[in-house]
């Protein structure tokens, strides 16, 4: 996802971080486990580029829909503290996957030997 941004959310995670704003990514990459935020000067206007992996985040596979305000306020959470408002996020794109769960030696065998046989 990525937002605009203006030059005083900029000179506020610089204050925040204690850093130039190119090594904010650096900075947020040491403290949240799936979280990866860019700020850029792109086409003489900022933006800030903010990716989630909301599995890494909440520390769980199995992601449901009660999921979606612990995910929220964390984003919201994350604006207010690092960029000194709310913002005004575009989403770009979203990646599923499902978990099988495949209990005996035997069935998980034989589904990798035919994965196996179909992606050569």
């Amino acid at each position: 996802m990525y937002a605009n941004i203006g030059i005083e959310n900029v000179k506020f995670c610089e204050r925040i971080f204690n850093t130039d704003y190119i090594l904010v990514s650096e900075e947020i990459n040491t403290r949240y486990d799936g979280v990866s935020a860019t700020i850029s000067n792109m086409y003489g206007g900022w933006k800030l580029f903010l990716t989630i992996d909301v599995i890494k985040l909440l520390d769980k596979a199995n992601i449901n829909n009660n999921d979606y305000y612990e995910i929220k306020d964390f984003i919201d959470k994350f604006c207010m503290d690092y960029l000194g408002e709310l913002l005004d996020l575009v989403l770009t794109r979203i990646e599923y996957r499902y978990d099988a769960i495949l209990s005996p030696p035997a069935e998980r065998e034989f589904f990798l030997r035919r994965y196996k046989k179909n992606y050569r």
